[in-house]
């Protein structure tokens, strides 16, 4: 039930992200343009060095990082469930939600719609992030469509618990994410 709840607050998130994509779309800004410019002036973004054309992501408290281009600025936010990791550059923009989670993986496209039976998922299909297994669909934020990878990560909660991991970009970006993804690694 705990693990329900999660899944429903994760899901009330991305809710609310696509509300203001929706907002921004309508602002008239053009591509996903959550355009963070207005978040980044307000805020100091958690840069990664950049080590030439590309920048590291590392976060050791969910012990995992990423590579990214260096022209994308990444930036962390801290949610009452979880955490928010958002990216934006010119090739598109990125979040991630992550959020602890209480049951063993892997995460399946049935135990989603279990818990969110009216979430748009289209398409769902095994993947894997290194050696994790992972659920990949199409989703929707309104009228945008996105291309969505959950995970839950360690594979068993105990004895230190595990998250779920939704990472999230407008369906166009889907190519462009996935070279992303390639670079994820899992910190030992």
């Amino acid at each position: 039930m705990m693990s329900r709840n999660k899944i429903i607050i994760g899901a009330l998130s991305l809710g609310i992200l696509a509300g203001g994509l929706l907002f921004f779309r309508s602002s008239e800004i053009s591509d996903l343009s959550f355009n963070l410019a207005n978040i980044f002036s307000s805020q100091d973004p958690k840069i990664p060095g950049d080590s030439g054309e590309f920048g590291v992501y590392s976060n050791p408290d969910y012990g995992f990082s990423f590579e990214y281009p260096a022209d994308m600025q990444i930036m962390e936010l801290d949610e009452v469930a979880g955490k928010i990791i958002l990216g934006e550059g010119p090739q598109g923009a990125f979040q991630i939600f992550i959020m602890p989670f209480d049951e063993p993986g892997p995460l399946t496209a049935e135990r989603i719609k279990k818990d969110l039976p009216n979430l748009t998922m289209k398409n769902p299909s095994p993947s894997k992030i290194n050696e994790v297994e992972a659920v990949s669909f199409i989703g929707s934020g309104g009228d945008i469509k996105t291309a969505e990878l959950w995970f839950v990560s360690p594979k068993d909660p105990y004895p230190h618990g595990n998250y779920l991991y939704q990472f999230t970009t407008k369906l166009e970006n889907a190519n462009f994410i996935e070279e992303i993804m390639e670079t994820w690694k899992f910190l030992q």
